[in-house]
């Protein structure tokens, strides 16, 4: 690495013979501060000679051979062809066990290629004439020991060789080592993970290429029907975006909940918003209360206008007013505006003394004048704060079951939702003062809560829409999110309903505004 620093440009990519070839290549992608990557060579040994090479092939080339050396076998094209695959078949098992980025990614960069030691060169000449087919700009071929003979050959077909030991005697490459132990693939697998694997970008015109062959572009709602068909047997349809407020976004998304609404059984949509303000717009869709979508969504205040009062919601809802479906709020900062939604209830509907005492236990939030960020900020001097009231009463209001008509039905159930806000919200401010993880997993939690909820109260058989932030709506398992401790809805609903459930769809962009 000492030496390569010197020789060392802009650009590089280090890549190892395997096995042996990582160990010493990890150590100097490590101070260079570059990707490590693997080519496969594999020597072709000579029928009953496994250690009598006769040729090379690295993966998808054809085999060098060695003619002299093939000769003296006397072997027909169709037992060479054996051979060769052979070696081949061991290559497919070793890029098998290992994550490996697509070599196509070396053009226009320095390679510096890496093996433990050099004896006869068959296999490091079948890597170098392999990745010249890749087009780097440079080769540079790194050894701790080579044979002088074996150098002569490959100078010529590279930019540089750095080599440490060139005996005057040299009889093998062990002779160079203390510890000459063969490298397992255990080890191979355990310093690939420690080592920096992200290529470095292909160039912008290569990119477009290949994205322009392999694209399904989607210019008007009829082209999104290939993509609709493939969610229409799902329970779950969770639509992902990557900024809160890009219309291209919500438009995709629009469209795609109304297909599936009007054409494959969808009942609801569940969003990223406040269940108070969701629900006044569900209100309108069900019974033309409010006027407009437009007139609700006015007093919408406390996110910023792209994120919920835009165009493409309000397109949404007013077509939902007319073909059917129902608008809900999964999300738990309205602590205030769900306070008041169940006092009202609970005035007009319960009986007097169970409504005074649940008023009473409401009551607690009143010095806190409508503000979650003063009630936080009582929690650091008053920890138990209003929790024991909030959970007492959400557990008397889950018990009412009041003579009801299937109008009635929604009243009641948008009461019990608040309550449920209310303890959650109450939990969240705590989680938040308290830092860590959790206040994040408290509000997923949630989410998913409210999602099943909502599955129930519409009945067996029912399917469901979820528009959320990409981080909500992807599986935290195969994020670095389960390591550090977080959940998020995506993987709650494969828990709940099964991977096979929930499909999930993520928008996102290269660049922009």
């Amino acid at each position: 690495a000492d030496k390569l620093k010197k020789l060392y440009p802009t650009r590089t990519v280090i890549v190892a013979l395997p096995k042996g070839g990582v160990p010493v290549a990890a150590p100097i992608a490590e101070a260079l501060n570059a990707p490590l990557e693997l080519v496969f060579v594999k020597k072709i040994a000579a029928p009953g000679h496994p250690e009598f090479a006769i040729g090379a092939v690295a993966e998808d080339a054809e085999p060098l051979w060695n003619d002299s050396k093939v000769h003296g076998f006397v072997l027909e094209p169709e037992e060479l062809k054996k051979l060769a695959d052979k070696s081949r078949h061991i290559i497919a098992k070793q890029k098998k066990a290992w994550t490996l980025s697509d070599l196509n990614l070396i053009k226009d960069h320095t390679v510096i290629l890496v093996d433990d030691g050099l004896a006869t060169g068959a296999t490091l000449i079948a890597a170098i004439q392999y990745l010249k087919t890749k087009k780097p700009t440079k080769i540079i071929v790194t050894l701790p020991v080579a044979s002088h003979t074996a150098l002569k050959h490959i100078e010529p077909l590279v930019d540089e060789v750095v080599c440490l030991k060139i005996p005057t005697r040299f009889s093998a490459v062990n002779q160079a080592y203390e510890d000459f132990t063969q490298t397992t693939e255990e080890e191979v697998t355990e310093l690939l993970s420690l080592t920096r694997r992200i290529p470095v970008s292909k160039n912008h015109s290569s990119i477009v290429s290949e994205l322009k062959e392999a694209a399904h572009f989607l210019e008007n709602p009829e082209e999104f029907d290939e993509l609709v068909a493939k969610m229409a047997n799902s329970r779950v349809v969770l639509l992902g975006e990557a900024t809160h407020g890009t219309e291209e976004f919500y438009r995709f998304r629009r469209q795609i909940s109304q297909k599936l609404i009007e054409n494959h059984g969808f009942k609801f949509i569940a969003v990223e918003g406040d269940w108070p303000d969701c629900w006044q717009l569900n209100q309108y869709i069900q019974n033309g209360r409010g006027h407009s979508a437009r007139k609700i969504m006015e007093k919408f205040d406390r996110w910023p206008t792209w994120m919920w009062s835009n165009l493409e919601t309000e397109k949404l809802i007013e077509w939902m007013a007319v073909n059917g479906g129902a608008f809900y709020g999964l999300d738990l900062y309205s602590l205030f505006d769900s306070i008041d939604a169940v006092k009202n209830y609970i005035q007009e509907n319960l009986d007097p003394k169970l409504a005074k005492e649940m008023l009473k236990a409401y009551g607690c939030f009143d010095p806190y004048q409508r503000d979650e960020k003063a009630y936080a900020k009582s929690l650091h001097q008053f920890s138990q704060g209003c929790r024991d009231e909030v959970i007492a009463s959400l557990r008397k209001f889950l018990r009412i079951r009041v003579e009801q008509t299937a109008a009635d039905a929604p009243q009641l159930f948008n009461a019990q939702q608040n309550a449920l806000i209310i303890q959650n919200a109450e939990k969240y401010y705590r989680a938040l003062v308290e830092g860590g993880e959790e206040s994040w997993n408290v509000r997923d939690e949630h989410m998913t809560d409210t999602l099943d909820n909502l599955l129930r109260f519409h009945g067996e058989g029912a399917k469901a829409i979820v528009w959320a932030h990409n981080t909500h709506v992807g599986d935290y398992h195969a994020t670095d999110m389960l390591k550090a401790g977080y959940i998020n809805v995506g993987g709650r609903a494969r828990e709940r309903y099964g991977p096979k459930e929930v499909f999930i769809l993520g928008f996102g962009t290269y660049e922009g505004e």
